[in-house]
């Protein structure tokens, strides 16, 4: 297991893979990395549209292509974070 954080120690994960490129901190900014020499700079979402089949027919949903979360699935996780 290798153990990943930010350059401001606040977000932090526990791994065999490292974290989606996407994966920042929401203080800092950074992304996790393993040590203070590791960090590259953010990587932003990157949304790729995809045709779906719905019970009501096809449709189209967008999802980031490293962590592949929905945009509405992103801002919900922050909103969760704030007070």
């Amino acid at each position: 297991m290798l153990y990943y954080r930010c350059k401001c120690g606040n977000s932090t994960a526990w791994g065999s893979m490292p974290p989606d490129r996407c994966a920042t901190c929401d203080d800092c900014g950074s992304d996790l990395a393993l040590g203070p020499d590791g960090h590259r700079d953010p990587t932003p979402h990157e949304f790729i549209a995809r045709p779906v089949e719905t019970d009501q027919g096809g449709a189209t949903i967008s999802r980031c292509r490293y962590c592949y979360l929905t945009a509405a699935e992103i801002e919900k996780r922050k909103q969760g974070r704030t007070p």
